[in-house]
Order: structure tokens, then C-alpha cells, then sequence
């Protein structure tokens, strides 16, 4: 699962992802 700065319309876990993969 490769998101990159997507809308948070699939759900907080995108966020979530995203912030532990890019932080």
C-alpha cells in the first residue's frame, strides 16, 4: 500500500500510515 499525501476519505488509518512511513 503506497499512499502519498492522500485525502483521508478511506479512513484515519491512511493518516496513520502515512505519518509513521513519512515521519
Amino acid at each position: 500500500m503506497t499512499i502519498q499525501q492522500e485525502p483521508a476519505q478511506s479512513g484515519g488509518k491512511d493518516e496513520i500510515e502515512d505519518g509513521l512511513k513519512e515521519g
